[in-house]
Order: structure tokens, then C-alpha cells, then sequence
């Protein structure tokens, strides 16, 4: 059975190529003289405001990820080209802050199907059994054992931390969707040997390593895990046992 392909991906794809080209053209510009740009037009900063507002846009501002990412590189261009005068830098992360808590007291609550289970800070460590998975962890370490024997996808967002995901004892029928939202984290999924997995996701400064071994079950054709989002310094590795 061969799965059909999405064509949202590959234009989105073709969008942050797009805006990758013109930046690239602005930069050499720049360094040629032909046109003035201003340097925080084509700094790195800038760079990481336009991918997380991009990715904002994308999901409707429904995620968190996408958002941080977008506040991460508004606060690093201010502090590097002085944006604000001295006397306001000292209340720009209170602000900050300020605006992180609104968003996630005023973000829509989920369908209790899906099982949110959110952590700031420390370590924990849970099974769950439910189909849909959703995982919020900032600034922690987390480990989840997915026991669904229908497991429909979920979400997941890391922000300075890393997850092991171990679904070696999960099920899914057809295709199962993970959107995953990375910044400075790691994220480790265990998959059954029979699992198809299909990464389509945006990494900037970061890597995805398939490292499962190649003996064991063959793939199953109705088994297939889609793996979507944005990676942002940090990985994703891909294991079995």
C-alpha cells in the first residue's frame, strides 16, 4: 500500500527556501555596496525571528515552540545591535516573561483525550496508555512510555531540555502524526522494529539520526510514523531495541 504525499509539505518547503534565496540576495547585496541594508536586517537574530514567525503563522499561533522561538530572537537582536535605550534593558525580560505566562494561561484548553502532562523544570518520568500524546517540557527531563495499541499522534514541544519517547510497546494502525517543536533540546524516540518512519521536518543548526539497527521484523506498510516540525539547536534520534 503506498501512502499518499503531502503537498503542504513541499510547499512549505518551497516558502522557506524562498525567504532563505532573498535573504541570501540582501546579505550579498550588502556586502558588494550595491544596496544599503541594514546589519539587522541580515544578522542572525533577525534570521531566528523570521523562522519562528513563519512557523507562527503556520500553526495559526496555536504552539508554543514557534512563538519562544520568535520572542528567543527578538530579545537577542535588541540585545546585540542596542536597540532600546540602557535605562529599558533591565525590563525587557520581565516583559518577556509577562507575555510567555498570558500565552500559556490563555492557550486553549486541549480535549482531555489527549493527555497533556506539562513540567517546568526538574526530571519526571510516566507510562501512558492514551492515543493521543502531548508533551510541554522546558528547562527538564522527561521519559514517557507510550502503551496505546491505536495511537492516533500528538505533540510535543521542548524547550532547553530532552524526552525519551519509548513506544516500543505502542501500536498504530495506518499513519500516526508527532508535530515536534525543538529549541535547544534533544528528543529520543524508540520505535517497534516493524514501524515505518517518515521525518519531514525543518532543522536549523541541528541533526536527525536514524540509528536503529536494520535486522530484526520487516516494516509493516500500514505502519507508519510521521514525524513533523522544527528543530532548532538541538536533535532528534530515531532508536529501537
Amino acid at each position: 500500500m503506498r501512502h499518499p504525499e503531502h503537498p503542504g509539505k513541499e510547499h512549505s518547503g518551497r516558502f522557506f527556501g524562498f525567504i532563505l534565496i532573498l535573504i541570501g540576495i540582501l546579505w550579498l547585496l550588502n556586502r558588494l555596496h550595491i544596496a544599503f541594508i541594514p546589519s539587522w536586517v541580515i544578522s542572525a537574530p533577525f534570521i531566528v525571528i523570521v523562522i519562528g514567525l513563519l512557523f507562527s503563522i503556520k500553526t495559526k499561533f496555536r504552539r508554543m515552540g514557534p512563538i519562544l522561538i520568535t520572542l528567543l530572537g527578538i530579545s537577542w537582536l535588541i540585545k546585540r545591535f542596542d536597540l532600546l535605550p540602557s535605562e529599558m534593558h533591565y525590563l525587557f525580560m520581565p516583559i518577556g516573561i509577562i507575555i510567555l505566562g498570558l500565552f500559556i494561561l490563555l492557550r486553549p484548553n486541549k480535549s482531555k483525550d489527549c493527555g497533556p502532562r506539562r513540567q517546568m523544570g526538574g526530571s519526571w518520568e510516566e507510562t501512558d496508555s492514551k492515543d493521543r500524546l502531548e508533551v510541554d517540557a522546558m528547562f527538564c527531563g522527561s521519559k514517557k512510555h507510550i502503551l496505546s495499541k491505536n495511537f492516533k499522534g500528538g505533540e510535543i514541544n521542548i524547550i532547553f531540555g530532552g524526552t525519551e519517547l519509548n513506544m516500543s510497546q505502542a501500536s498504530i494502525e495506518n499513519e500516526a502524526t508527532i508535530d515536534i517543536s525543538i529549541m535547544f533540546g534533544g528528543l529520543k524516540i524508540v520505535v517497534p522494529n516493524n514501524w515505518e518512519v517518515k521525518t519531514q521536518m525543518t532543522t536549523i543548526a541541528a541533526g536527525i539520526e536514524d540509528k536503529r539497527g536494520r535486522g530484526g521484523l520487516e516494516v509493516v506498510p500500514d505502519k507508519v510514523l510521521i514525524l513533523k516540525g522544527t528543530v532548532l539547536f538541538g536533535g532528534v534520534d530515531i532508536q529501537n531495541y
